[in-house]
């Protein structure tokens, strides 16, 4: 039910300030439940920065170098470090299957997506799944979605 969907999204929405994270928490995507209980923070429907997208298969030290130009960049134009939704931050990994009903409801609650665009990324279908659900949910205001491409041959780009 969507409204029961709706209510625990905004009982377990939850967001990280950029200054918080640290390069080894993206080292691996085995579930630490402990950094969920001491990393985010409870967040407001709507007042969440962006919605980060990325592929675990993707080197981690590059994937880290791009959220950190998104975060310089970010901080450039607001004066303060950025809030994010991160999925092994902010999703309860001891109820995953209960709180991945939520998520459309978490992207709405972010102002942007931004996908942390490595080599796999455009081959792996759940990064697919959440830059479409983001669109369908948030519409297609290409000012909300953030690329933030890296370890992509410059001659590669985008293309299908």
């Amino acid at each position: 039910d969507v409204r029961d969907a709706t209510a625990l999204a905004r009982e377990s929405f939850f967001a990280v300030s950029l200054d918080r994270l640290k390069r080894e928490h993206l080292a691996t995507s085995t579930p630490d439940p402990a950094l969920h209980s001491t990393l985010p923070q409870r967040a407001v429907l709507g007042e969440v920065d962006a919605f980060v997208s990325h592929s675990w298969m993707d080197d981690e030290a590059s994937k880290w170098a791009a959220l950190q130009r998104f975060r310089e960049a970010f901080k450039v134009v607001h004066g303060r470090e950025p809030t994010v939704w991160l999925d092994k931050i902010c999703l309860d990994q001891s109820d995953i299957a209960r709180n991945l009903g939520c998520l459309p409801v978490y992207m709405s609650g972010c102002r942007h997506i931004v996908l942390l665009a490595g080599p796999t990324y455009f081959q792996r279908l759940w990064t697919i799944i959440e830059l479409f659900t983001f669109v369908e949910v948030c519409g297609e205001d290409p000012a909300r979605i953030v690329v933030m491409l890296f370890d992509v041959p410059e001659d590669e780009g985008l293309k299908p």
